[in-house]
């Protein structure tokens, strides 16, 4: 306890840990920028060229999310150039200046070095900078607005609720959809509610008085009854082993699933035997329990508690409408709607639609395309039982003294914050602190507070620091077999080629990945004219053939999503079919006028050249129907030109090969009375 950021004292050994940090990331993160194109990278390219020619990035010009990572990218372009490699290292500064949040808000609840080993897993770095870029630029200036969020309840002083709402909707403009959304309704909520349960007032104070009544009856029957006392020291135990189990659990599913599973993803290791793989998976937490018990002498203690926390009545008062409403201050949500508000006027003064910003705000074709193919709610199995197990922990051992006001106030407002990463896929890419917070919260608070009854002092500390050598080494290892050792060897094994030129100037990538761009420009090449419009169909890297060479595609940045969704490959095409239907909002109905506004562009713009990816050559062989306007439009202006076999070797952000194909419209499609001249007579 003589360690607290509350009390603003930066020691030497937080100036120490955040030194080693900032060198560490930025090293690590800066040698990683320099390495293959991860998928959805040409997008900050053309979202600068977008708003280098006046036009606004968003729904009409097919930026996925919200726009701000955009003109960052611009703003940069403007010192220095539209550079990919340029873009990552600018993100690269924005991380590294996110580690000072995320190290303090653990400093409030942990020592320095379990805080230095917690902030080593704060980011899943192990395939940076994927899949894109806004991503990290969202998560960081999220860490920022939980930051200060953190410094209001711990200060009271409402600067920080201005800073903290500046920030979140800096995130959200990121980005946008799904976490930073979710964080914006929860910050305040969490900012209203917690106050309200620690320091009482209204529904609160009644709350928490009437709990302590409880308690009070509950300890003195217990002294009587040694069976209610029995009954009492069952429900901490537990709330105890639960809380260790679902961190366990959630430590196994998100750690080690982004450590050992990726790197035998991206090196293509042999899945032949599962025997290894399944004692692999407790592996790293047998070497953490061998670790504490060959450094520590466990002593059992007092093993029985005198309260328990909760009654039923407390609990039913707690969730009443009216108690509710009441505890809801305008003073506390005015910043977030103060600032909301500025943020839509700019937007309008920028020249935004009522349109495109309510697409900021609820995208409803993205919403529909991740629930279709499961990425919302698809969290680690266990996420949700820890968050409220964890919470329940928490306000046991705050109501029954075990847990002093600050730690009990910042613990209760970070796992407030957990439920963000249920809106869609756990957040692995880009706040993986949200996960770690609430493990600090277990580490830091719950399990010493457990442990202070029934064991000595120094085997508290030699816990702790059991935890945190295994968090740094863990860490430490991931980063290198993931990053420096799989991109070194492929480097010092010729594996690799670096691209000269260009946007993508400077990075290095599969000879194989080369290939297929050389390839295909050359195929484009031969097919007459220069100035041909084309256009780019693919979800990986076939896409980056016109950065490479200076060429064009009426379609940049848009085959992701909204309109153009679902183009992502030949494959595709013919496996994902549109139908029309009277619900606007189905999935099908979606994917049919998606494929017709794809009609609509490309017969506006002129084109006269398709490109997409190919995966399976046997598609091939099947028939196009005709049923998708887009099928029909293939059918009836376009001929297949050119096929490239998938045959990619490397491919280290995919274990899918990418081949290609080319659709070269039809000469009677073209002004036939330039071709045949005018008819006789």
């Amino acid at each position: 306890m003589s360690e607290k950021f509350s009390e603003n004292a930066v020691n030497i050994k937080d100036a120490l840990s955040i030194g080693v940090l900032v060198v560490y990331f930025g090293c690590l993160l800066a040698f990683s920028s320099f390495f293959y194109l991860a998928t959805e990278d040409y997008e900050a390219v053309a979202a600068v060229d977008f708003i280098a020619q006046g036009r606004l990035i968003g729904k009409s010009t097919g930026w996925p999310y919200t726009p701000l990572a955009g003109y960052f990218f611009y703003l940069y372009s403007l010192a220095f150039d539209n550079s990919l490699l340029g873009f990552r290292l600018a993100t690269v500064v924005l991380l590294v200046v996110s580690i000072f949040p995320i190290y303090f808000i653990l400093r409030t609840l942990c020592d320095s070095l379990t805080a230095f080993a917690l902030t080593l897993l704060s980011f899943s770095l192990s395939t940076f900078p994927h899949p894109r870029l806004e991503y990290f630029i969202e998560g960081a200036f999220a860490a920022f607005a939980i930051f200060f969020a953190v410094r209001f309840l711990q200060t009271n002083r409402w600067v920080y609720i201005y800073d903290c709402a500046l920030f979140g909707f800096l995130a959200y403009g990121s980005r946008g959809h799904p976490i930073s959304s979710v964080l914006l309704v929860l910050l305040p909520a969490a900012l209203i509610v917690v106050p309200r349960i620690v320091d009482g007032g209204s529904w609160g104070e009644a709350l928490r008085q009437g709990t302590m009544r409880w308690v009070t009856n509950f300890t003195e029957l217990s002294a009587k009854r040694p069976a209610t006392e029995f009954l009492n020291c069952l429900l901490f135990w537990a709330l105890i082993s639960a809380s260790t189990g679902f961190v366990l659990a959630f430590l196994r599913n998100a750690v080690y699933k982004r450590s050992l599973t990726e790197y035998v993803a991206i090196n293509h290791l042999t899945n032949s035997s599962e025997v290894p793989k399944q004692l692999l998976k407790w592996l790293l937490l047998l070497v953490a329990a061998c670790a504490y018990l060959f450094t520590s002498r466990l002593s059992v203690g007092r093993t029985v508690l005198k309260k328990v926390a909760w009654s039923l009545s407390a609990i039913a008062s707690c969730i009443k409408f009216s108690a509710i409403a009441s505890c809801i201050r305008l003073s506390t949500i005015g910043p977030f709607i103060l600032v909301g508000i500025m943020f839509v006027a700019l937007g309008i003064w920028a020249g935004y639609s009522i349109d495109e910003l309510i697409f900021f705000i609820f995208p409803t074709d993205i919403i529909i395309d991740h629930s279709a193919v499961g990425r919302i709610g698809g969290g680690p199995v266990g996420l949700v039982p820890m968050f409220f197990v964890l919470v329940a922990t928490t306000l046991y051992m705050y109501l029954n003294n075990l847990l002093p006001r600050q730690k009990t106030t910042v613990s209760l407002f970070l796992l407030l914050l957990l439920p963000a990463t249920f809106a869609r896929f756990f957040p692995g890419y880009n706040m993986l602190y949200l996960g770690v917070f609430a493990v600090a919260v277990f580490v830091g608070c719950i399990l010493p507070a457990a442990m202070e009854n029934w064991t000595a002092a120094e085997n508290i500390a030699t816990l702790k620091k059991t935890v945190a050598i295994f968090f740094v080494i863990y860490a430490v290892a991931s980063n290198y077999f993931l990053l420096v050792q799989t991109q070194w060897d492929d480097l010092a094994n010729n594996r690799l080629v670096e691209i000269e030129g260009g946007a993508l100037d400077g990075i290095l990538v599969e000879r194989d990945v080369m290939r297929l761009f050389e390839d295909v420009q050359q195929a484009l090449d031969s097919n007459a004219e220069d100035d041909k419009q084309q256009a780019f169909f693919s979800h990986r890297y076939l896409k980056f053939v016109p950065l490479l060479n200076n060429g064009n595609d009426v379609v940049a940045g848009q085959n992701l999503m909204i309109h153009l969704g679902k183009l992502w490959s030949y494959d595709g095409l013919v496996k994902v079919e549109g139908v029309m239907s009277e619900n606007k909002l189905d999935w099908p109905n979606l994917v049919y006028s998606w494929r017709e506004a794809a009609v609509e562009k490309l017969e506006n713009a002129g084109v006269a050249e398709i490109i997409m990816s190919l995966y399976d050559e046997k598609v091939l062989d099947e028939e196009l129907p005709s049923s998708d306007p887009f099928r029909k439009y293939l059918n009836d202006h376009f001929v297949l030109s050119h096929v490239f076999e998938p045959a990619m070797i490397i491919h280290r952000r995919s274990t899918v090969p990418e081949g290609a194909v080319i659709f070269s419209r039809k000469l009677h499609t073209k002004n036939e009375l330039a071709i045949n001249g005018p008819e006789p007579g």
